[in-house]
């Protein structure tokens, strides 16, 4: 969400009066700040922070990230807390950017930087993502002020605080990050919407320019082996000649028509094998390497055994009964102890390897086992609680290309 001003001059001359939805107030704080390479733990990460306004450890990690990204903080970006009636004048947006210093429609001063809503009651990644993508409105290149340059930013962003966590050799906390990450990752939205296309709660006429804009950004990714720099000089190309937004909507209805029976499975490991390929090549094999050993720890997002080193997918939560009561009824899913539970799977997975030299393969694998589930978060493993927890056992494993989707 944006806003757009005219020249500030002409206000002052004026003698406006600010706009409190679009003024910088006593809660201003300038984002940019000297980065030192650490980041607090994802532990903290997750509880110091549920609402606004953001704690100096969300500040601090958005800095640390965009030094690693390939565009980093526009300068002087001002973040601001505003009454909650701002959001109305908003689309009731929770947080919008104003591009540049000026004066509003109503002949009210603005001024430029990133606003959110007071007691606007977001979790720490949430929130994350959504100063992101308002700080994407102030890049360098978004000249149409749309959402697609600006959506581009948190999820370069995510993939950079995996970075910041293995700088820090952060171990267990890079797999807690994983989770939020892939959780928020454009291979979730693309799989979720085509979903929804599928049961009929979503058409192409309904789609949002959100919506449309993951597709499009999602399909880049994959293009361009996760090049984030090459798919943004891409879309400041696009928006430079005023063409991005027709380009991205007019990209939707091929979009769908080519991946409306692709699985979440593929949609999910091709995102990985693209992210594989961005660390290795900006931050070297070693890293890349890393960050399939963090995903091969948690499967649909949840931990896993049996597996080894393969980063492994399959079709989202298909083998999870989706509430107690489901499972109370379900014959395949028996009391262990207490509110604790367990189901007999069997799946067919589709898995990425490294070799000791580095090199990527996949395979598709047929697995059984067993998962437990318990829906109070009390599974602990890697020192947080889980909602579930699988062990399985590999039966049958054969390689593909890598362009070739499983089974």
């Amino acid at each position: 969400m944006f806003a757009l001003a005219i020249p500030l001059a002409a206000g002052l001359s004026m003698g406006c009066k600010p706009d409190i939805c679009q003024s910088h107030n006593e809660t201003s704080i300038t984002l940019n700040r000297q980065t030192d390479g650490k980041s607090m733990s994802v532990k903290d990460f997750e509880e110091g922070n549920k609402g606004v306004p953001p704690t100096h450890l969300i500040i601090d990690f958005i800095n640390e990230t965009h030094a690693l990204a390939t565009e980093g903080l526009p300068d002087n970006v001002v973040l601001t807390v505003v009454p909650e009636r701002c959001s109305s004048k908003f689309h009731d947006a929770p947080a919008y950017a104003v591009n540049k210093n000026g004066i509003t429609t109503d002949g009210l001063t603005c001024d430029r930087g990133v606003y959110v809503v007071k007691n606007y009651n977001a979790l720490a990644i949430p929130l994350l993502n959504t100063l992101n993508h308002e700080i994407g409105h102030l890049q360098q290149g978004n000249h149409q002020l749309n959402e697609v340059v600006s959506q581009l930013n948190p999820y370069e962003q995510l993939l950079m605080g995996f970075v910041l966590l293995n700088n820090q050799d952060a171990g267990e906390d890079l797999i807690r990050y994983i989770y939020h990450m892939e959780t928020w990752a454009p291979s979730k939205d693309v799989a979720n919407t085509l979903d929804h296309i599928i049961e009929g709660k979503d058409t192409l006429s309904t789609l949002t320019e959100y919506r449309k804009t993951e597709f499009y950004l999602y399909k880049k990714l994959i293009e361009t082996g996760g090049d984030f720099a090459s798919v943004r000089e891409g879309l400041k190309s696009l928006s430079d000649r005023r063409d991005l937004v027709g380009t991205v909507d007019a990209f939707a209805p091929s979009f769908i028509q080519d991946h409306i029976d692709v699985s979440h499975t593929n949609i999910l490991t091709d995102l990985r094998i693209a992210y594989f390929r961005e660390l290795e090549r900006r931050f070297g094999n070693r890293t890349a390497r890393a960050y399939l050993k963090a995903t091969s720890a948690l499967l649909n997002g949840d931990p896993v055994f049996g597996l080894g080193k393969a980063s492994c997918a399959d079709q989202i939560f298909s083998d999870i009964p989706p509430n107690p009561v489901t499972c109370l009824n379900d014959p395949e899913c028996e009391v262990i102890i207490g509110a604790d539970k367990k189901a007999e799977v069997s799946m067919e997975l589709c898995c990425l390897e490294v070799d000791e030299e580095g090199t990527l393969s996949k395979h598709s694998v047929s697995a059984e086992g067993t998962t437990f589930i318990n829906f109070d978060r009390e599974l602990m493993y890697y020192g947080f609680g889980w909602r579930m927890v699988r062990f399985l056992q590999v039966n049958s494993k054969e390689e593909l290309p890598l362009d070739e989707p499983c089974p």
